[in-house]
């Protein structure tokens, strides 16, 4: 792939500190870091959207399965193309996709339970492949944390990696981690409402089109905090969906497609992710059973205890600890 856009502007300290915490906390040996004298000459900081630079489906498959596994990449793609919806809405998911993308207003959100850094684009990657159809990476985008733009995977930048498949609109979360770093919640809010500004202005031109988007993005905004007891990982803590989240999903989006995805489970031979119900979304509470369903998943998936909004997550729904 090719290298980032050049930029004459520098990258800022504080964002590069934020991209260092997201290599720390990944546990993948395959993501790293630029040098921060190569960073603050070659990246823009002030960018919130790269334009798609769409591969053919075949390529995006090739390369897709060389991160992950061939086999496992494979089943994905057929599993997402012969799943079905429920009695009460026949036919397949990907009919239901290709439907709702084909009208105005009908925004389709791909979204997963964000074990990794990576989990949401091999997610999207599989969606793409499944559909078959190199035109869709025209209306189609993933939401990612700005400070993503610094990392490499198999010395790739990710970036390229996303472009792919669709546009790229970058996010800065709001979090303790990023106000630890200095990256104040006001400069936060101004970087997001441009981006929400570029996003507001390609779902305008695509419902002149009579066409919808389709963007894969995590609800909780933030990957998935790992609970250790010593050295051992017993379990997971699903951030809580931020109100600014909902704010956009239900003015963008009216289909969730989730995910749910544990990738370390490839090694294992067993289950990594798994197809969810999809959901009409209106409001936090239909977003919020949407992640429960996910942390669910996941929790039989990895056989760890998972958390939301501090109760476990059991069969699609909260049960209080301990009760």
């Amino acid at each position: 792939m090719e290298s980032s856009p050049t930029n004459p502007n520098h990258i800022t300290p504080a964002l590069y500190k934020w991209a260092e915490s997201l290599i720390d906390r990944s546990n993948d040996t395959r993501l790293s870091i630029v040098s921060y004298e190569e960073a603050k000459d070659i990246l823009n900081p002030g960018i919130t959207k790269y334009e798609a630079r769409p591969l053919s489906p075949e390529a995006v498959f090739a390369i897709s399965s060389a991160a992950i596994g061939d086999t496992e990449f494979s089943k994905f793609v057929q599993d997402l193309q012969t799943a079905r919806l429920d009695s009460q809405s026949p036919g397949t998911l990907l009919r239901l996709i290709n439907g709702r993308l084909k009208v105005p207003k009908q925004g389709v959100l791909l979204t997963t339970d964000h074990e990794r850094i990576l989990d949401i684009a091999v997610a999207r990657n599989a969606l793409y492949c499944a559909i078959g159809d190199e035109n869709i990476a025209s209306q189609s985008g993933i939401i990612i944390n700005e400070a993503t733009t610094l990392l490499k995977y198999d010395e790739a930048w990710i970036v390229d990696y996303l472009r792919m498949t669709g546009h790229v609109y970058l996010t800065r979360p709001k979090s303790k981690s990023a106000e630890s770093f200095g990256l104040t919640e006001t400069e936060s809010e101004k970087f997001n409402k441009r981006m929400l500004y570029k996003l507001l202005h390609d779902v305008h031109d695509l419902g002149k089109e009579n066409k919808s988007i389709l963007m894969a993005a995590a609800v909780t905004g933030s990957t998935a905090k790992r609970i250790m007891r010593g050295e051992q990982l017993v379990g997971f803590e699903l951030p809580e969906v931020p109100a600014v989240t909902t704010e956009v999903v239900s003015k963008f989006f009216r289909l969730a497609v989730p995910i749910s995805m544990y990738l370390p489970n490839i090694k294992d031979n067993r289950q990594w992710y798994s197809i969810r119900q999809i959901s009409s979304i209106f409001h936090q509470e239909q977003l919020d059973e949407v992640v429960e369903d996910l942390g669910a998943a996941m929790a039989e998936m990895s056989s760890l205890e998972v958390f939301y909004k501090g109760n476990i997550v059991n069969l699609g729904r909260a049960a209080v600890a301990n009760a």
